[in-house]
């Protein structure tokens, strides 16, 4: 992981305790009362019945699927925080989408280059595209009203959601090319990027300063499961995806100390690689964080995969969607729904949420399960 929330418990001073109310104030005042807590634990079934749902429907392949969103120019990345979606075209262009109402919120045509015909940067794009280069933009990331964006010109610039137009904040100059960036929560949170030097970056805040050198990553997706702990996944430029374990991390009192600490803590060496199979007909270029114990893959053989990663599951790979070209370069989940780019002009949306129903008047079903 990232990044990472504290939860500390709160205390009374010793002032604070002298002034105290009784505890019939107490709870007069808010604490909770029977009917409360029976509400609560009402809601708190409700909302682990509706994850059920929800994951059984990704292991059914039960999906209702749409394009909610179609351009005037092909779309090359997407980042979704629903039901916001951002992409980036094969023009330079930046899109702010509502995917719920199909609406199109801001645009920036000319956010970046389409193409940067240089040795570098052609070199650059057979590294990362091979033979399939569709110009446009690198990669884009979404929190919020917050954009980032990166082009071939290099570097990263910033955004933010203004009424009907994305308004620039700020411009990040790095001499290499970003290949995937990420907004963790929160409106002044830190940006990450990974870079086709291989290098990963953070700015802790977003005013220009010099980003910190984190370390080295390509295309990686961290993994929590119920009971196995946490594990790290890879994509290969083969097709093949690969799983390490990471040593869970203690904290005082040897209780486990989290996510962010756990990928700190390293590798576990007393647990074996594995690779998942059957291995993709082309290169991984995007993984995907799903519900319950899913990973989803996207590759450029036009397939993406829906993993069981949960300890003595029958089939690795449940099932394939198909029906996307090989200019495939995002997918993204928030756990309910799967979206991708790979569609020429429009993005697919598979809508796993327990609420999701199919309406002929507003959405067309699009693209299959892969045999």
């Amino acid at each position: 992981m990232l990044s990472a929330l504290l939860l500390a418990p709160l205390s009374l001073s010793t002032r604070g305790a002298r002034h105290a109310p009784p505890r019939s104030c107490a709870a007069a005042a808010g604490a909770p009362d029977e009917a409360q807590l029976a509400l609560f634990a009402s809601l708190r079934a409700r909302s682990l019945e509706i994850e059920r749902e929800v994951a059984e429907r990704w292991r059914e392949a039960a999906p209702v699927s749409s394009v909610p969103v179609a351009l005037n120019d092909w779309i090359r990345r997407v980042a979704l925080d629903w039901p916001l979606a951002a992409c980036g075209t094969a023009r330079g262009g930046l899109v702010l989408a509502d995917l719920s109402s199909g609406d199109m919120l801001a645009c920036a045509q000319d956010a970046h280059p389409s193409v940067v015909d240089t040795p570098e940067v052609r070199s650059a794009m057979r590294e990362l595209h091979g033979e399939y280069d569709g110009n446009g933009v690198l990669s884009v990331a979404l929190c919020g009203s917050r954009v980032a964006s990166a082009g071939r010109e290099g570097g990263v610039r910033l955004w933010r959601l203004d009424g009907d137009e994305l308004v620039p904040t700020a411009e990040l100059k790095v001499g290499a090319l970003a290949s995937s960036l990420l907004l963790p929560a929160g409106e002044e949170g830190p940006l990450w990027a990974s870079f086709l030097d291989g290098s990963l970056c953070r700015w802790s805040s977003l005013g220009g300063e010099e980003p910190s050198l984190v370390g080295s990553a390509r295309s990686v997706a961290f993994v929590r499961g119920e009971e196995e702990g946490w594990s790290v996944v890879v994509g290969g430029a083969d097709g093949s995806i690969h799983r390490r374990w990471l040593r869970e991390a203690q904290a005082a009192g040897g209780e486990a100390a989290g996510g962010a600490a756990s990928v700190a803590a390293g590798f576990d060496e007393a647990r074996e690689e594995e690779q998942f199979f059957p291995s993709h007909g082309g290169a991984v270029v995007g993984l995907a964080a799903a519900a319950a114990g899913l990973l989803v893959s996207g590759a450029r053989d036009g397939t993406l995969r829906v993993w069981d990663l949960r300890r003595g599951a029958e089939e690795r790979c449940l099932y394939g969607l198909g029906g996307y070209k090989v200019w495939l370069g995002s997918v993204c989940s928030d756990g309910a729904r799967l979206v991708s780019d790979g569609c020429d002009n429009t993005l697919v949306l598979h809508d796993f949420s327990a609420d999701a129903r199919p309406d002929d008047d507003e959405i067309r079903r699009v693209g299959g399960r892969e045999e």
